[in-house]
């Protein structure tokens, strides 16, 4: 043991440990002249691990059904639109507690060949909102709802210049702009900012947007980042010529 505390061997220790760890993570000369992911793999979001119960409750939401509801309860059309398309909605418990009642609200609808995750949002009123849960849907206030966020990363480096860029962003402002192009106050589908009262939030951290979002909205931001690199691109290729 006192051998090793010596500096030769302090220093071959501390040699090794770095060219091994240059061999894990694929780092140096040979890394830099073969890339391990290509640009669009580099740019993809980094999602919270989604169970399969979820995805497929989530596939099977999209599924188009047709629906007739006149003067129907709540409660026996949430029923109907769980068996068309073959999911389990379930009212939240605590509904009560909230002073709704499901059995007494009635709902006029008829639609064709509708997904079923935009019939549960003609369905529910302003106040009311659903989750995937593990396998089935969750019913319940909208503000339970949109505490249920989930935190997606994406990575924006190639999209975010910290001087004076010509067509690229600072982070402040690709922020500004995920906030603007994104939310709209009077949509159920998705979360108002922090700094609007609401539970959703977006961070800047070295190269990588972090956002606390609804499944819609992070649709609406993964679409916005896929168009905006198109657009870029495009600038980019006509500049080049």
């Amino acid at each position: 043991m006192a051998a090793l505390k010596s500096w030769p061997c302090k220093t071959l220790l501390v040699a090794g440990t770095v060219l091994l760890a240059a061999a894990v993570v694929g780092c140096g000369p040979a890394a830099e002249r073969e890339p391990t992911m290509t640009m669009e793999e580099a740019c993809r979001p980094v999602r919270p691990k989604e169970d399969r119960g979820v995805a497929r409750v989530r596939r099977a939401l999209r599924t188009p059904i047709d629906v007739a509801f006149d003067k129907t309860p709540l409660e026996e059309a949430l029923k109907v639109i769980g068996e068309k398309a073959g999911v389990a909605i379930v009212p939240d418990p605590d509904l009560g507690t909230s002073g709704i009642d499901i059995s007494s609200r009635c709902v006029w609808l008829a639609v064709d060949r509708v997904p079923a995750d935009e019939v549960l949002h003609l369905v529910l009123s302003g106040d009311m909102a659903y989750v995937v849960e593990g396998d089935r849907v969750l019913v319940t206030t909208r503000d339970v709802a949109l505490h249920k966020t989930p935190c997606v990363f994406y990575p924006v480096a190639d999209l975010v210049h910290s001087g004076a860029p010509e067509s690229r962003i600072d982070s402040v402002g690709l922020a500004d702009i995920i906030k603007r192009t994104v939310n709209n106050m009077a949509d159920p589908k998705v979360a108002a900012w922090a700094e609007e009262g609401g539970p959703a939030a977006i961070y800047y951290y070295d190269g990588v947007l972090i956002v606390t979002q609804t499944p819609e909205g992070h649709e609406r931001i993964a679409e916005f980042f896929a168009l905006l690199r198109e657009g870029l691109a495009r600038v980019e290729r006509q500049l080049q010529k």
